[in-house]
């Protein structure tokens, strides 16, 4: 089902508007490079060297703004739990051949 125009301004809108800490979690989010599965807080902490806690807390703010969703369940390289992954969402302008949608990366 296409994403009506609006809901894709509105995503665009939300990303450009990120600011700080909210914004290199959201880029690092996005530009992950497993082709399959996002990062959890651990990878996201680890690459971006913030703690734990300060990524937790942007995850809360990017899901709230509804820039990021829930991706898969992986197990933890470090503590072998399961853990949640995230995956951005991403407005790009529509294909003039082809219904506009949203697009998850």
């Amino acid at each position: 089902m296409p994403v009506a125009y609006t809901s894709r301004l509105a995503l665009a809108t939300i990303a450009e508007d990120l600011g700080g800490q909210c914004r290199k979690v959201y880029e690092a989010i996005r530009d992950w490079n497993h082709p399959v599965m996002g990062p959890c807080i651990r990878d996201l902490a680890k690459q971006l060297e913030l703690e734990t806690a300060t990524v937790s807390g942007r995850i809360s703010d990017l899901r709230k703004a509804g820039a990021i969703e829930d991706g898969q369940i992986k197990l933890c390289a470090a503590t072998g739990k399961q853990v949640k992954t995230y995956i951005a969402l991403a407005w790009a302008p529509p294909d003039p051949h082809a219904p506009a949608q949203l697009t998850l990366l």
